[in-house]
């Protein structure tokens, strides 16, 4: 695909900028809980990939030599798909703890109140 020069730079710089924020943003915010920096190295790993397999899309040049590049751009996009899907499982796997989300040691519904105490 044929685009003005500026355009990888500014690609690549984003995805610089926006990796390094959720980074910085993410150990801020996760600094008392270090079970959870593992959801978010995660995260940023599979987003990085994620996002290497677009700019390869976007920005590499074609190569007709073994046939129609559609079949050999359609890996990288479903690795782009793939890794795009494992990044958010990551996040929403910290959110979930994060919240306190569904866990074994929940009280059963059909106990009343007062139980839930003790």
């Amino acid at each position: 695909m044929r685009l003005e020069a500026e355009c990888f730079p500014l690609f690549a710089g984003g995805v610089a900028l926006v990796l390094a924020a959720e980074l910085l943003v993410g150990l801020l915010l996760l600094r008392r809980r270090p079970g959870l920096r593992g959801a978010l190295l995660g995260h940023l790993i599979c987003l990085a990939i994620a996002f290497l397999c677009l700019g390869k899309l976007i920005f590499a040049p074609a190569d007709n030599s073994a046939g129609m590049a559609s079949e050999m751009n359609s890996p990288i996009f479903a690795l782009f798909g793939i890794f795009w899907f494992l990044s958010e499982v990551f996040v929403v796997g910290g959110l979930t703890r994060i919240s306190g989300g569904p866990s074994s040691s929940q009280v059963p519904q059909g106990q009343p109140a007062a139980d839930r105490s003790r």
